[in-house]
């Protein structure tokens, strides 16, 4: 795939919920959403003791896909995260867990809707994912101080999606 035209990085935490943010190359700003986990989602995550990470990942990413998904519109998307398990899943557009390919269709339809190609890839956590980290957390204000400071990510201002999330 050709370089990408739109980057969407997305994260999620156990603790609080999923965030993200999405910038289209050349736009002086980038757009963000943070979303606390329902018992809902933590129900349909829930494996063995605990949630799984894969699951919650993969939620993060379908609500990105979801929120984002017009601003992919024709275009080749970049969505970048930290779980190795979901990009997998979400590569193959499989996995045997049910609750775990609900989320993945849910991405895969918002994107392809849109007709944009689609590549899902891994960054490296923190270090290289801050601001999606923070945004994850429920730190919306950290994490538009930090993409607006630069670094490793950003150097641009972030502005909240004005459109609430589908089905969140």
């Amino acid at each position: 795939m050709a370089s990408f035209q739109v980057l969407i990085r997305v994260d999620a935490s156990t603790e609080w919920g999923c965030g993200g943010w999405a910038w289209v190359r050349g736009s002086d700003k980038a757009f963000f959403f943070a979303h606390e986990w329902s018992a809902e989602v933590r129900r349909l995550s829930f494996v063995r003791s605990r949630e799984s990470t894969g699951c919650l990942e993969a939620f993060g990413v379908a609500l990105a896909a979801e929120r984002f998904a017009h601003l992919c519109e024709g275009q080749r998307a970049l969505v970048e995260f930290d779980g190795q398990c979901a990009i997998q899943a979400l590569q193959k557009a499989y996995s045997d867990k049910a609750n775990m390919m609900m989320f993945i269709m849910r991405a895969w339809e918002s994107l392809t809707r849109v007709f944009a190609t689609v590549r899902f890839s891994h960054v490296v956590g923190v270090r290289f994912n801050r601001v999606a980290d923070l945004l994850s957390h429920g730190r919306q204000e950290k994490a538009t101080e930090c993409m607006a400071r630069g670094g490793t990510e950003g150097g641009i201002a972030m502005v909240r999606m004005p459109l609430p999330c589908p089905g969140s």
